[in-house]
């Protein structure tokens, strides 16, 4: 599945997340076969420690402090990602003259292909240590823990004890493409990963606390990449048709974004796993995990609700629907269907328990699904020019006003863009107020999770606090507010170019 998107407000995670969904709309329609997993309950001994990193310094950003580096050559870089604390930055860098034309230089092709000196990709550590890596795996929402493939060995780091652990057995899924599948992702209190053991796949459950492993599902079929629901109810597999054709890293990219689609789909179903233990089932036309059930599209197009093998109709074969937003906690969602007078728009109605009602709007047209956001009570719409909230408490629409654009949402405020002023709304007093100066023309957003950095505004929005501003083009913002910038910005023809700084915001006098 694949919609339309403006490419510069598109992430790696958006990335990933479209490409699962546009395998799940490319399945054929078969009779699910029947599956027989082997569920495993015996925990193995941990593998043995490698040596270990420095531990991380404890760091805290306050306004006007000086800049921290995050890595001191004024080499060409490219930034793949940065913690959540800016305790590490993963890039992608030169560092020898590899074409012999007497500089470090990196240039971007008009397709976004990169040319000129070899780029490697390193990790850099607040210690002031730098690693070369083949990649990052996988990082958990604090950035504390972190997956990394060095050498082509994987490796459980814990950045704040410095702790460095082999995972034996894991294999890439990607076979160099772009976006790779996941093969490991963190919860608050787990690594779950994928492994090979003899002629199975395994599905492993590895406790962060005490290093304990868990296999909880084992299968001879080639498992292409897993996904956590995000409701903590189930891990979802997908089974690939073919094994990787390669074992390389994904490339490095630069700052032009680019989508690839494969000519056919990579996989051919899909394995549920509930985390509270029974049974897997293979479900090879899973919609998207919605609390305790799962959504389905049959061949026709049309949507069931699927519990425990109990079918209801979500919608018939005339919607052709889409999820719009998914709400599990709330056991809410809103529904896109097809409009036959409106090619490639979408009749948007409201699902919530027994309550079906059209909201008298329609949207563009999508391709995928939406992933479900548990605990998210605001979600953003824009039929046609209009700009509009939805209120997944109050269960309303909150207009703004045309051609507004919304930059950042918290439960109770949020960023907005209107012309070249920012905006912040507070949802509790339903009042905006302007920020102090202007927004940057072709302003580019960086947000990790309540802090927002729209050139040159950085706001905490789970306050509605303006925290102060840092102008420039950056590529991170961490959650106590520093921005992460290159000395030189990087432009359509090059890359940018380091060092790289974490430079706290300032409120200008």
């Amino acid at each position: 599945m694949v919609r339309p998107v403006r490419l510069a407000a598109v992430s790696p995670l958006v990335l990933s997340l479209l490409s699962c969904a546009s395998e799940r709309s490319r399945l054929a329609v078969l009779e699910p076969p029947r599956v027989d997993p082997v569920l495993l309950g015996n925990a193995r001994p941990a593998p043995s420690a490698l040596p270990a990193l420095p531990p991380a310094p404890a760091r805290t950003a306050t306004p006007g402090s000086l800049p921290l580096a995050a890595s001191s050559a004024a080499n060409p870089i490219s930034v793949e990602a940065a913690a959540p604390d800016a305790s590490w930055t993963v890039v992608c860098e030169a560092r020898e003259d590899t074409d012999g034309d007497g500089a470090i230089d990196v240039r971007v092709g008009p397709r976004g292909e990169l040319s000129g000196d070899r780029v490697q990709r390193y990790i850099h550590l607040s210690s002031g240590e730098s690693l070369a890596i083949d990649e990052l795996v996988a990082s958990s929402a604090d950035g504390r823990s972190l997956v990394v493939r060095r050498e082509s060995r994987f490796e459980l780091w814990n950045n704040t004890t410095g702790e460095r652990r082999a995972l034996p057995g894991v294999e890439s899924a990607g076979g160099g493409e772009l976006p790779t599948p996941s093969i490991a992702a963190f919860t608050e209190s787990s690594l779950f990963y994928l492994r090979k053991h003899d002629a199975h796949k395994e599905l492993v459950e590895l406790t962060l606390a005490t290093g304990t492993e868990r296999p909880i599902y084992s299968d001879r079929e080639e498992l292409a990449g897993l996904e956590l629901d995000p409701t903590g109810n189930y891990v979802v597999l997908g089974i690939a048709r073919r094994r990787p054709s390669s074992t390389n890293p994904p490339p490095c990219r630069g700052p032009v974004a680019e989508i690839r689609v494969a000519r056919e789909p990579s996989l051919s179903g899909y394995v549920v796993i509930p985390l509270s233990g029974g049974k897997a089932r293979r479900v090879d036309d899973l919609a998207l995990v919605f609390g305790k059930e799962l959504i389905r599209r049959r061949g026709d197009g049309s949507l069931i609700w699927d519990r425990d093998g109990h079918t209801r109709l979500l919608a018939d074969d005339k919607c052709h629907g889409r999820i719009l937003f998914a709400e599990p906690a709330r056991q809410l969602l809103l529904l896109g269907c097809e409009m036959p007078k409106k090619p490639w728009r979408f009749e948007v109605t409201l699902l919530a328990g027994s309550v079906r009602r059209p909201l008298q709007i329609d949207v563009a047209g999508l391709l995928i699904d939406e992933p479900p956001r548990p605990g998210t009570r605001f979600f953003p719409l824009y039929p046609g020019a209009e700009t509009m909230l939805f209120d997944a408490e109050r269960q309303t629409l909150r207009r703004f006003s045309p051609g507004d654009q919304i930059l950042g949402l918290s439960d109770s405020h949020a960023l907005i863009r209107r012309g070249r002023t920012a905006l912040l709304y507070d949802a509790e007093t339903d009042r905006t107020r302007e920020l102090p100066g202007k927004i940057e023309a072709l302003v580019e957003v960086q947000r990790t999770g309540p802090m927002v950095h729209a050139s040159p505004f950085v706001v905490d929005l789970s306050t509605g606090r303006w925290l102060g501003n840092v102008s420039g083009r950056s590529h991170a913002v961490s959650l106590s507010g520093e921005v992460l910038l290159a000395a030189r910005p990087a432009s359509a023809e090059a890359l940018a170019s380091g060092p790289l700084l974490w430079q706290a915001p300032v409120i200008s006098q």
